[in-house]
């Protein structure tokens, strides 16, 4: 049913294209505005995966029309909701030695969050510690197998018709996605991401979360409650009077340490993953905070060091240099490549007006 909803979309929109005739560049806005909400809602009735790449589309800024990014920004964190008694019987069944009385003095019915595999609750342990609480849906298990065996499908097809070979990159991701539904899992690389930090004694404009380990198992996730807002919420950081630039730079220099120097990058650092407060004993000053700890890549040191030429290559406008660099890759089309990393097309990144020269941005 799903493969045939997908098709269903698809048809349509060549359909549509087909019979627009000569007003064409008004009849694709149209075009776009309509299969912006039915791909929207198609990702919200199939969940799971579909949820995660409606995210990524949220963030592709300059690669696709505004009209998708806009309209898949909800599923950064407010997609289906299950309901408190679910909730309850889903903690009993994970600890099943003790009281829901027993971990929780306190536990907000309503979520505060909900994404693709799991819904957060603000609560209180009985050691009186306010924590959030990542609570996974029941079915998401199944739901993923199906789902993963669509884009297998749907991969086969594609790389019969063009010739290409994409199993490596669908074990990979069937890999990743298998982890993430691993709440402990993302425990320890939240974990490991601290302890690089802290390494440095230097994190006072950067957090993460602590985790608790005695309330958390494979589908339930305990971690410090953080009453913060999302990095890209303008409005409340108007509020406490932070810079965007500085907000910005934090973000840039914290990212970039985790590319560069850890060699550990979390994977997923949509809006609804980053969010800013006051910094604790400097509450005029931001501190960013990083959630959702369930995707991260490990960078080896050959990679590592080839992607910080890599980006040195592109600040200097270097077309051999990172040609160079994709080739430790192994990626065959530098100019693609590219273009997916820096949300821009290959001559706009080449440039001399690129923003990367702007003193600005």
């Amino acid at each position: 049913m799903k493969l045939i909803k997908l098709v269903g979309v698809y048809l349509f929109a060549k359909i549509y294209y087909v019979t627009l005739g000569e007003d064409r560049e008004k009849g694709m806005e149209k075009l776009h505005e309509r299969l912006a909400k039915e791909i929207y809602a198609v990702f919200i009735e199939f969940g799971g995966v579909y949820v995660k790449f409606g995210q990524e589309v949220s963030m592709m800024h300059n690669l696709i029309p505004d009209v998708y990014v806009q309209a898949m920004k909800p599923l950064q964190d407010e997609v289906r909701e299950i309901d408190f008694e679910q909730v309850k019987r889903l903690i009993r069944h994970q600890f099943p030695n003790q009281k829901f009385e027993d971990l929780f003095m306190e536990f907000d019915e309503k979520p505060i969050a909900a994404a693709s595999l799991a819904q957060v609750h603000r609560a209180k342990l009985v050691t009186g510690e306010d924590v959030a609480v990542k609570v996974q849906y029941h079915d998401v298990g199944s739901f993923y197998t199906g789902d993963l065996f669509i884009q297998r499908i749907a991969t086969w097809i594609t790389d019969k018709i063009n010739g290409t070979n994409n199993n490596d990159q669908m074990d990979h991701m069937e890999r990743e996605l298998k982890r993430e539904l691993d709440f402990l899992h993302e425990l320890k690389n939240g974990q490991q991401a601290a302890d690089n930090f802290a390494f440095k004694g230097d994190s006072e404009n950067f957090y993460i979360p602590k985790f608790y380990k005695d309330y958390s198992t494979s589908n339930i996730l305990t971690m410090e409650y953080i009453d913060g807002c999302k990095i890209n919420n303008l409005e409340q950081l108007a509020k406490w009077k932070f810079s965007v630039d500085d907000v910005a730079t934090i973000l840039y220099e914290r990212t970039s340490e985790m590319a560069f120097d850890h060699g550990f990058i979390h994977a997923d650092p949509h809006p609804g993953n980053v969010f800013v407060r006051p910094r604790p004993g400097a509450p005029h000053k931001p501190q960013l905070v990083l959630l959702d700890h369930g995707l991260y890549a490990k960078l080896p040191d050959d990679l590592r060091h080839a992607y910080t030429k890599f980006w040195k290559c592109v600040v200097n406008k270097d077309d051999e240099g990172i040609k160079e660099c994709c080739d430790v890759f192994q990626v065959t089309d530098h100019k693609a490549f590219t273009t997916i990393f820096m949300m821009q097309s290959y001559a706009e990144a080449m440039s001399v007006d690129s923003d990367l020269l702007k003193d600005d941005n």
